[in-house]
């Protein structure tokens, strides 16, 4: 998830068009609606860069000034957290190639021509040679640019700054773990980093396991973040690479892009680890952000039981939103594939529930209660290196619904509250037990469309069947769509053809049934053009 906000109120008004919204997990639809400034240093977007983008559409004076603005919030956690990693290339004293102190150049030279001797030693020479890198001149070469030569970092040290300064850069480096465990390897993302794929290797270089998107919420500062077990100590390899900035980005006379990289073990007394304790529950006190007013916190277990169980007190009125990373070596590494996600409120009260097996990620239920559990279940088949990692968010939940009788015909419909940032969006909260019918209203204009997603069986709800139309005044329909257990009801650019009222009708197939998980359900309405 990608970040470019420092002092804006809305994440979705810099970064999030109502367009790119689509299809992210609720997670995102609904963080995005509250007031953000934990990017710092105006943090913006790793995607790729446009392939029409043009030298010169950017300039020096665009770069970062020293300044203590970071891509995270709070204090930081024993110098190695993205969050709260300030983004400021003076502020760090690793630089990148060798690892040498960054420094102005000094020259004695007397001013020429009104330019100072810094500005006029970056004049570019006449006739000179390009360089096989363009930003030689400016930086020590890079030497860790294979297995070989790899750049040693220290678990647990300094961040490792680096910058980028060709198409395709791939980053060689080497830690060493001193016993099995959790370890974590994570690159930062802000206005100038890239979007970085980073891998973990063995000491026989062997892959074992990969991250392209390791946010754990818009704007938390993270690009990619490995969360791994090494089952024995020794030497690791990490690649770092951009797939995806085009070599013209780089003709310019100076770098733009850079990445902060570390390395931490993972393990009890870490912030924003909880690690999963056999037969006992373990009491789980996530970090809170400051800026976000969001919890978050990593939950590990390596499976020596058939559940784990994780409890969190004090969070009733929050969405809970849980996203199992991924196994294999295109994921964090585990061999364990399949299993399940519980969340449980009092007298076993069922919130949600997922299939790992089936392909279901995350689980985003209302929580209600001021005490809940987190249940992860164990597959059968555990393979040589069991384990998960589950990332856990905790948000200020939007409120629910006002009256699920009324709202059961189009006279009743639940007036659907609209932001107005370019495109129009709102964001709504439901519960639809199995026979209810529900409706929503907005107002659209003539040669509008509407877009709309809604998320709750797949995302643990148990809802089933989930079922959704756009319709006019007239109850013609403009649109319909359906979730399924893996993917959010769609529908797309459905046309407004008269200006007025117009309606979202929701329904399901869902069975009364006692043991199933609570029928909530959330869907997001875009307007415009």
């Amino acid at each position: 998830m990608s970040c470019d906000v420092s002092s804006h109120p809305f994440l979705s008004a810099i970064v999030y068009g109502a367009d790119s919204m689509r299809g992210l997990p609720f997670a995102a639809l609904l963080v995005a609606a509250l007031p953000m400034g934990g990017c710092g240093s105006d943090g913006g977007p790793s995607d790729p860069m446009p392939t029409d983008w043009e030298p010169g559409t950017m300039s020096k004076d665009t770069m970062p000034a020293d300044s203590s603005e970071g891509p995270g919030s709070g204090e930081r956690q024993a110098g190695t957290d993205m969050r709260t990693e300030g983004s400021d290339r003076a502020g760090d004293r690793e630089v990148a190639g060798q690892g040498a102190e960054m420094q102005a150049p000094v020259t004695d030279a007397p001013e020429q021509d009104g330019l100072s001797p810094e500005v006029r030693d970056a004049q570019p020479v006449p006739d000179q040679q390009p360089s096989e890198e363009p930003f030689d001149d400016l930086r020590p070469p890079r030497t860790h640019v294979s297995f070989e030569t790899a750049r040693d970092v220290e678990v647990g040290g300094q961040n490792v700054l680096q910058d980028v300064l060709s198409a395709g850069q791939v980053d060689y480096y080497r830690f060493r773990a001193e016993h099995a465990g959790f370890y974590e390897v994570m690159t930062d993302r802000h206005k100038y980093a890239p979007n970085l794929v980073v891998s973990l290797f063995d000491a026989e270089r062997a892959l074992l396991a990969q991250n392209d998107e390791g946010g754990m919420w818009p704007g938390d500062g993270i690009d990619s973040r490995l969360v791994v077990r090494l089952s024995e100590a020794g030497d690791f390899f990490v690649r770092v690479e951009d797939p995806s900035t085009p070599p013209q980005f780089f003709d310019g006379p100076f770098p733009l892009l850079y990445y902060h990289m570390s390395v931490r073990e993972l393990k009890g007394g870490v912030p924003g680890v909880a690690i999963a304790d056999g037969e006992h529950p373990v009491h789980v006190v996530p970090l809170m952000d400051g800026e976000t007013d969001l919890a978050y916190v990593t939950l590990l277990g390596e499976f020596n039981v058939e559940t784990d169980v994780f409890e969190l007190h004090g969070f009733d009125g929050r969405l809970l939103v849980g996203e199992a990373l991924a196994s294999g070596v295109e994921g964090n590494g585990s061999t364990a594939f399949g299993g399940g996600i519980r969340v449980v409120e009092a007298q076993s009260h069922l919130l949600a529930e997922i299939d790992r097996a089936l392909g279901q990620v995350f689980v985003a239920p209302p929580v209600s209660d001021e005490r809940i559990r987190v249940e992860v279940v164990g597959p059968t088949d555990l393979g040589d290196n069991p384990f998960y990692a589950v990332n856990l968010v905790l948000a200020p939940d939007i409120p629910g619904e006002q009256d699920d009788a009324a709202n059961d015909g189009l006279a009743g419909a639940q007036p659907l509250g609209l932001m107005a940032m370019g495109r129009r969006r709102g964001v709504v909260r439901l519960t639809l037990p199995a026979g209810d019918v529900d409706h929503i209203s907005f107002v659209a204009h003539e040669g509008e469309f509407v877009d709309v997603d809604c998320e709750g069986e797949s995302a643990g709800s148990g809802v089933r069947g989930l079922s959704a139309e756009v319709l006019d005044g007239a109850e013609q329909v403009l649109g319909d769509g359906s979730e399924t257990t893996l993917e959010q009801l769609r529908i797309v650019r459905a046309p407004v053809e008269e200006s007025g009222e117009h309606f979202l009708r929701l329904s399901s197939n869902t069975l009364e049934d006692a043991q199933a998980a609570e029928p909530w359900l959330r869907c997001s309405v875009t307007i415009g053009p």
